[in-house]
């Protein structure tokens, strides 16, 4: 580590602020580039005496311990890259959950400072910044609201002397074997607990000392079975925290009434008032997103800004090039840059994904995703999941690429490839789901009701019958619960922004390529070509028009740029048709980089697996819809 530019890490809970907090001290806005929680990123900042520091922003820790794979990665920071110090982000929310992870920070033996954040969300208690900090022995700062001197404060701690808290927990066999067998190597009780890790590596030990230490490992899981699920140090560390917390008056929970987060958060696990809160979620969602969104906002788009301004502006433009061919490529009807690229992403896909990350942005940050793990648990038991598989399957309906990065979160290899299938097999992504919103729209409420019905009943069914067939076992819920909080209406709509930005300049390329090889490959007359060989399946066994082909084709380019297409083209489809297209584009084939993460987390047998089954499943749903349809006489 560069004794220049000192090097501190910022460890703590998931949604404990350290984001915020970190360039509120660092006095710089927030990037305009959205960042996934899930990645480590570097932050350049400057001590008051003007020396240099770079500050590193981890992904959310639980425990020291975690098997998490985004955790994994924190872990081997603090055990291989040992920062110079770490800035412990407390969240005086869920306080008695910080202190143990410090606690099992302090194994570490590495300088620390404590800042407490989130102390304005809850008035009713105060904390005694001098207890905490004689009890923990390293400086705390307890930080108020923004533009107060604590700022300064904190930033005077972390560039001060170095202070090492104390140890004030410790596993007595790891202790000994330190001590008496490898007290030359310089590890340290972390160090030693890390060695019991599966994946651990003895690395700077000479070959009989990591023998020692192997030999030490299978006799402290032995006998203590619990160390493996991380059970037995935060056993130790809560025990402690929770002694501590009396000292600093923080009442016990048993002594005070619950608040009114604590109360809505129980109301949101119990099935008797947490059913009625999803339902009336997803009624907001199809009101504030589809209504607004797909309606409102794209009406306003068109009548406001596309048909005044911009039409007229590229009819002008296109005058500028003499050859007919550029013309064409530019303002053609149905295959153009400009009204199949550029027109669907700005005038269809933009506002529909700004209002749906604003309302998952809500739910995000209140916490309310892991009670619905919670509330939801025993529903994903037959699915080969528990209730930690509804994370990743939330998540697809954000995004399926970050989706399948998550599904690293699940504790067994058969809960992750059930899940990465469910995600291919039948998720619609936000930009997908958010243009599905625009056509559904126009057709009857049954129509919505049955495409989302059918949507969820074969992830039940997919899921069940995974369950069946992929080996494995199925491990219990064990996850983090943090407080219900009122989210921040001005970070809401910032991050939302940011989201959707961030997609925008990756689909707008997308979307235009796309555009432009549909033009060449209809100018060579192989979009007639692709029509006449697809025809016994498209036009026969799925009962579509041939037009939906070039439909299917933007499709697997970007799944949103398929459902543009189609908004352009609906007028020559009926609502069965319509309906039946939806299906087949959510179920057909995740967008090329969701492929891409698929074969990377999943590995090519496994993917090629997943893919071959989606593909020969979309094919019978989308023969099974039609002719349900026809022999029931439906005609939307």
């Amino acid at each position: 580590m560069s004794s220049i530019t000192p090097q501190i890490a910022l460890i703590g809970l998931k949604g404990a602020g350290k984001t915020r907090l970190l360039y509120r001290i660092c006095r710089i806005s927030m990037p305009d580039q959205f960042q996934s929680t899930m990645e480590m990123t570097e932050v350049d900042g400057t001590f008051p005496d003007g020396r240099t520091v770079r500050y590193l922003d981890t992904p959310a820790l639980t425990s020291l311990l975690s098997d998490f794979e985004p955790e994994k990665e924190v872990r081997n920071l603090l055990f291989v890259g040992r920062p110079d110090r770490i800035l412990f982000v407390a969240d005086a929310r869920n306080l008695h959950r910080s202190i143990a992870l410090f606690h099992q920070l302090t194994l570490l033996e590495t300088p620390m400072v404590m800042a407490v954040v989130g102390l304005e969300l809850d008035p009713e208690h105060t904390l005694d910044e001098a207890a905490m900090q004689q009890d923990l022995g390293c400086p705390v700062v307890c930080m108020a609201a923004e533009g107060t001197t604590d700022e300064a404060r904190l930033l005077e701690a972390l560039s001060g002397e170095p202070v090492v808290p104390p140890l004030q927990i410790s596993v007595p066999k790891i202790e000994r074997i330190r001590g008496e067998e490898l007290g030359s190597t310089g590890l340290t009780q972390a160090g030693l607990l890390r060695l019991c890790l599966p994946d651990a590596k003895p690395d700077g030990l000479t070959p009989e000392a990591a023998l020692k230490v192997r030999e030490a490992a299978r006799d402290l899981a032995r006998n203590n079975p619990f160390l493996r699920n991380d059970l037995y140090l935060t056993d130790l560390t809560f025990t402690l925290a929770f002694r501590q917390l009396g000292r600093w008056k923080i009442p016990r929970p048993q002594g005070r009434r619950p608040n009114w987060g604590e109360r809505v958060g129980f109301w949101m696990q119990r099935p008797i008032t947490g059913v009625p809160v999803v339902l009336g979620l997803l009624a907001v969602m199809y009101l504030f997103v589809g209504i607004f969104g797909a309606q409102t906002l794209v009406e306003w788009m068109q009548d406001y800004l596309f048909t005044p301004v911009l039409e007229p502006f590229f009819l002008w433009f296109t005058h500028l090039f003499p050859s007919d061919f550029m013309h064409k490529a530019i303002l053609d009807p149905d295959f153009g840059l400009v009204p199949t690229g550029l027109f669907l992403v700005l005038g269809i896909v933009f506002p529909v994904l700004l209002t749906y990350y604003i309302f998952i942005g809500f739910l995000e940050t209140s916490g309310y995703f892991p009670r619905l793990s919670v509330l939801l648990d025993r529903l994903m038991r037959p699915l080969g999941l528990n209730g930690k598989g509804v994370m990743p399957l939330v998540m697809g309906f954000s995004c399926v690429t970050m989706a399948l990065m998550t599904t690293r979160m699940l504790d067994s290899r058969k809960e992750k490839i059930i899940a990465s299938f469910l995600l291919v097999l039948g998720l619609p992504c936000a930009p997908l789901l958010s243009t599905m919103f625009i056509i559904l729209g126009q057709l009857p409420f049954a129509a919505t009701l049955l495409l989302f019905g059918i949507l969820l009943s074969q992830i039940f069914l997919g899921g069940w019958l995974a369950n069946k067939l992929v080996s494995g076992h199925q491990s219990e819920l064990i996850m983090e619960i943090p407080p219900i909080t009122l989210p921040d209406p001005r970070w809401v709509l910032k991050s939302a922004w940011m989201r959707t930005m961030q997609f925008m300049k990756e689909a707008v390329p997308l979307f235009l390529l796309a555009s432009f090889l549909l033009f060449l490959l209809n100018e060579a007359g192989a979009i007639a070509w692709l029509e006449d060989i697809s025809a016994p399946v498209v036009t026969r066994f799925w009962g579509l028009p041939a037009e939906s082909v070039q439909v299917f084709m933007k499709t697997f380019i970007r799944r949103e740029n398929g459902v543009a297409e189609l908004a352009r083209l609906k007028a020559g489809f009926t609502g069965n048709q319509l309906l039946i297209t939806l299906l087949i584009m959510t179920f057909l084939m995740p967008c090329v980089n969701a492929t891409f993460m698929l074969f990377k987390e999943r590995g090519t047998r496994v993917a090629l697996s997943i893919i071959g089954v989606v593909l020969i499943y979309t094919t019978l749903v989308g023969g099974a819809v039609n002719f349900g349809l026809r022999l029931l006489g439906v005609q939307w």
